[in-house]
């Protein structure tokens, strides 16, 4: 990308960013912006520097949360089956299934953290996770 490409891109994020917080100051109810992440790194989950390039979306914003899936990204490197690469990447796939993290990297109000949740793929639907060490016993 070119450096005039990668200014126009700063210029219309901060525009956006800007013209919500206009909106923002004179409704009483929240507003939820979504804006696409640029570079995607396998090695780790979203960030605030990913921002960046959205211009004053990081700085204007109240809350930002991403959603990460990392079953998402590991599908994609999957090892040739019957291989011992393969057994730890399904043990991992196992580990990772249905499972997103919302993950709050800023929140001016209160703290940041992540929640882990159920994540059902067929209908995009998010519900509370439940560890399995946390079931109740079955009883006799």
């Amino acid at each position: 990308m070119t450096e005039g490409a990668i200014r126009a891109r700063l210029i219309v994020g901060a525009v956006r960013a800007r013209r919500a917080a206009g909106l923002r100051s004179g409704l009483p109810a929240p507003q939820l912006g979504a804006e696409p992440l640029g570079e995607r790194r396998d090695d780790r989950g979203p960030q605030l520097s990913d921002l960046r390039e959205s211009g004053a979306i990081e700085q204007d914003a109240d809350v930002v949360m991403f959603i990460y899936r990392e079953e998402y990204y590991k599908r994609r490197q999957e090892p040739p089956e019957g291989t011992d690469k393969h057994l730890e990447w399904q043990r991992d796939m196992d580990r990772v299934y249905n499972l997103a993290e919302v993950i709050v990297a800023k929140q001016r109000h209160g703290p940041t953290v992540k929640v882990t949740l159920h994540f059902e793929g067929a209908t995009t639907k998010f519900s509370n996770h439940v560890k399995t060490d946390h079931l109740p016993d079955a009883g006799p």
